[in-house]
């Protein structure tokens, strides 16, 4: 994963740095974030990541199915504009290996299954991204 965030340039902005849905609060046609304990200057691919990743998380609670976290994964990109894929999936890795403590942390069942499942989808996707990298390699030549 280090070696990965070295690869991109720094991005200096301000981040939520905890950004999930129950931090967003919607009325009357304003719109306002919760819980802002957590935000620091950092790269603001990292809130998209830990969003993500928190959808992937409800899958493994049985708070959503596969299909509805793909569409709202879908949706919450559509609304959020243009972000690099490669660095969306990065960020997705770290906000899993981040909650990989929350099942023991929150007394859930079967919680070493759960944190090594979070941990197992954040080594397949960091994989991934390293196969897209060799490929991306081999391919200049």
């Amino acid at each position: 994963m280090i070696e990965q965030l070295e690869r991109y340039p720094e991005a200096r902005t301000i981040t939520h740095g905890h950004f999930i849905d129950r931090h967003i609060l919607i009325a009357n046609q304003h719109t306002a974030l919760l819980d802002l304990d957590n935000t620091y200057i950092g790269d603001a691919h990292a809130d998209i990541g830990f969003f993500i990743a928190h959808i992937e998380r409800s899958v493994l609670r049985g708070k959503l199915n596969a299909q509805q976290a793909q569409n709202y994964r879908q949706l919450f990109l559509q609304a959020y504009g243009e972000a690099p894929r490669e660095r969306v999936e990065l960020y997705t890795a770290i906000g899993l290996f981040k909650m990989a403590t929350h099942p023991f942390q929150y007394r859930e069942v079967e919680w070493l299954h759960q944190i090594n499942t979070l941990l197992k989808r954040a080594r397949r996707i960091m994989i991934n991204i390293n196969e897209k990298d060799s490929l991306a390699a081999a391919l200049a030549f």
